[in-house]
């Protein structure tokens, strides 16, 4: 493509990066990146906040026209994120506290990303639609 900001692979690429950038900056430790489990899942960020184990999913966007990445991911998406978290989880002796984070990126060429953070964007059991929101950062 002519214009690499317009190519998806880039820019999710590059969200990802300001994300494990903005993580790492806020004192977690990264364990893995776009990790996808035989068994079906997939998660893009698996990190470490004190004793706290974070799925994180990552959003990146160029315009704010539908939304944002926090409202992209849906009941499928979560579902997907959800099985590579019971993957993970699976793998480990002891069973640490654990949270489904997003991350949305907003990039505009030529200016800093903006990096929003939801943690407990969303929970290990569907709630209504009344249930509180998640806590941004």
């Amino acid at each position: 493509m002519d214009n690499p900001y317009r190519d998806s692979k880039w820019l999710g690429d590059y969200g990802e990066l300001v994300a494990r950038s903005f993580l790492l900056d806020s004192g977690y430790r990264i364990l893995r990146t776009n990790w996808r489990p035989n068994h079906g899942g997939e998660i893009d960020i698996v990190c470490r906040f004190l004793d706290t184990l974070v799925f994180c999913e990552v959003k990146t966007r160029t315009s704010r026209e539908f939304g944002g990445g926090l409202r992209a991911v849906n009941a499928q998406k979560r579902q997907l994120i959800r099985k590579g978290g019971k993957e993970w989880l699976r793998m480990m002796r002891d069973k640490p506290e654990y949270r489904y984070d997003v991350i949305d990126i907003y990039y505009c060429p030529g200016q800093v990303p903006e990096v929003n953070h939801y943690r407990n964007a969303f929970f290990e059991h569907e709630r209504s639609s009344s249930a509180r929101l998640p806590f941004k950062v």
